[in-house]
């Protein structure tokens, strides 16, 4: 997948999901909707999100799994038996 700076993916994610929904609401409210119309503009909404969910699942990086410890923790120490 594409990787370039953080903002002009987030850029792109807006104006995806601001067009869609314009474009679902003008759809909406003209006095006949077009439904093949209406369904493009649902997948401009959804799209950029559906693949991104694709791709964080593919690479792994999306799961909520803990990262492995590094180091292994120190075992305690036997303590002595004397109760003096």
């Amino acid at each position: 997948m594409w990787r370039g700076p953080a903002w002009v993916t987030i850029l792109r994610d807006l104006v995806c999901l601001g067009l869609g929904g314009w474009g679902v609401i003008h759809e909406e409210l003209s006095g006949k909707p077009n439904l093949g119309v209406l369904a493009l503009y649902g997948v401009l909404m959804v799209a950029p999100g559906a693949l991104a969910t694709l791709w964080l699942a593919q690479s792994g990086t999306g799961s909520a799994s803990p990262p492995s410890p590094s180091e292994p923790s120190p075992s305690p120490q036997p303590s002595s038996g004397g109760s003096g």
